[in-house]
């Protein structure tokens, strides 16, 4: 059995890491808890009946001697966290995205090597069941090579995008920075060397001037094919839809609903529309029988459980983990030209 800590007490901790370290505890033992908040502390440690909690990183990770450390704070904080961690003998799941800069990133990837320990990001969408469900067909040749993938993340006005002083308005770019990495780490899941990016976006809401735009789009092109990313930050709507295209077919997915669509269309004739239309219909009935089955009954519905169960799985090398050090590392690093796209084209 693992022993696991978790630095940071906020939102993401206490609605995701602690309660599923919770349901793993045939396969985790959590040591402890810290946090520079000791009233935060104090109240996370009761709601979850912890009894190790700490103000002092050094003094958690000495004397709990944790093997791996979920590291939920402020991005500015993962690289020193992380590091910290790695030559204290711990592996790190760090929330995305992994740092603020590619200089970090690698920094973070060099100390690992240099302990012999793992570092994994949480890109917690690519744990969603709906989008596990759509790499599997796609690498089972179902619609053949890959052509291109297009993704659209639409995010509630009324969440954070609206709350003038939410913290994501204090970041370089904004609300972006926040979605932003979703967006990216599940549009590279599939594209390979990324070497062109372009930005556009439009303000559409006068009420919310903290905001530099509503709809930004952001196209990739990489050495397999080009993707497609939208954000959406204009409307009342949360969600998220992906389509992958493929040489036979596309797939297309809704995170949300965790439906998934193959939909294979070699030509236009009535018949072919309709059958395919029919697959669609059949496919989205036994897709809400299965997730409602699930939500009650199953863990493995929640993309946290299923990362975090993966990442302990990798840790004792029984499964790969596809949001390594290096994964997360090109995230940043096509972050990095969004951000530097974004700022120039606002300042003209």
């Amino acid at each position: 059995m693992l022993k696991a800590g978790v630095i940071g007490c906020g939102f993401i901790s206490q609605n995701k890491y602690l309660p599923v370290l919770s349901k793993l505890k045939d396969r985790v033992e959590l040591v402890g808890i810290c946090d520079l908040n000791k009233r935060l502390l104090e109240k996370v440690a009761q709601k979850f009946g912890i009894s190790k909690k700490f103000t002092d990183v050094n003094e958690f990770l000495e004397s709990r001697n944790p093997d791996f450390v979920v590291i939920a704070t402020p991005t500015s904080t993962h690289c020193h966290l992380a590091c910290n961690c790695l030559r204290m003998g711990a592996d790190v799941l760090v929330e995305k995205p992994m740092a603020l800069t590619f200089n970090e990133c690698d920094e973070m990837i060099k100390e690992a090597k240099r302990h012999g320990r793992k570092i994994g990001i949480m890109h917690n969408y690519l744990f969603n069941p709906a989008f596990m469900k759509a790499r599997q067909l796609f690498e089972d040749g179902e619609i053949g090579k890959f052509v291109s993938i297009r993704v659209l993340l639409s995010t509630s006005l009324e969440d954070f995008p609206s709350d003038r002083d939410h913290w994501t308005h204090r970041l370089p770019v904004g609300v972006i920075d926040e979605t932003g990495p979703h967006g990216l780490y599940l549009a590279l899941s599939y594209l390979e060397n990324v070497n062109s990016v372009c930005v556009n976006f439009k303000k559409l809401l006068k009420d919310y001037p903290w905001l530099i735009a509503e709809d930004f789009e952001v196209n990739l092109v990489g050495e397999n094919g080009m993707g497609s990313i939208r954000f959406l930050y204009a409307s009342e709507t949360t969600d998220t839809w992906i389509e992958i295209f493929g040489t036979k077919g596309l797939i297309k997915l809704n995170l949300l609903s965790r439906n998934v669509f193959k939909i294979i269309r070699p030509n236009y004739k009535p018949l072919t529309v309709l059958k395919s239309e029919l697959k669609i219909l059949s496919d989205s009935f036994l897709n809400i029988v299965k997730n409602s089955l699930s939500y009650l009954f199953t863990p493995t519905i929640d993309a946290h459980y299923n990362g975090i169960s993966k990442f302990i799985s990798w840790l004792s090398n029984d499964s790969s983990y596809p949001a390594d050090g290096e994964k997360g590392k090109e995230v940043v690093r096509v972050l990095e030209l969004v951000n530097r796209e974004i700022l120039k084209k606002k300042e003209n």
